[in-house]
């Protein structure tokens, strides 16, 4: 949908950004690991759902929704960090949190392999399976069950 498009698909996800921070500050009650894992799965469905989305209007939506879990996920997570780590660890464990920024370019380049090898949107949709399915296990090995 050229440079436009890309523009609009850019700022919609910044937009549901906002809303996640919004719903995330939001909530009354302390931040959970639980919905930090439904974040996270939620984010991945919503990019599962962007991948194949042809219609532009379904792709500015799924990608607002993406931008939301997105955030969701982050920001809970961060909290939880912040919250639970003993301060003699807590300068080490965020360290390790901030190494996923350095990931961020090996996955891009297992993305491409697998865009030009299978198509954008097949790369986009394992990597967000790849999301739905690890949030899944780690909530489903969360102890306290489905609460």
């Amino acid at each position: 949908i050229g440079p436009v498009g890309l523009g609009l698909l850019t700022s919609t996800a910044g937009a549901g950004s906002i809303l996640g921070a919004l719903f995330v500050a939001s909530r009354r009650r302390a931040p959970q690991i639980r919905f930090m894992l439904y974040g996270i799965i939620f984010f991945g469905i919503s990019l599962l759902l962007f991948s194949f989305s042809r219609g532009v209007a379904l792709s500015v939506f799924f990608n607002f929704l993406a931008g939301a879990g997105n955030v969701a996920y982050n920001s809970t997570n961060n909290t939880l960090l912040q919250l639970t780590v003993p301060d003699s660890y807590r300068g080490r464990v965020i360290s390790l949190l901030f190494f996923n920024r350095g990931l961020v370019p090996l996955v891009t380049a297992f993305t491409g392999l697998l865009a030009e090898n299978f198509g954008a949107p097949a790369a986009l949709g394992s990597m967000a399976a790849a999301l739905i399915i690890l949030g899944g296990i780690a909530a489903f090995l969360q102890p306290g069950g489905t609460s």
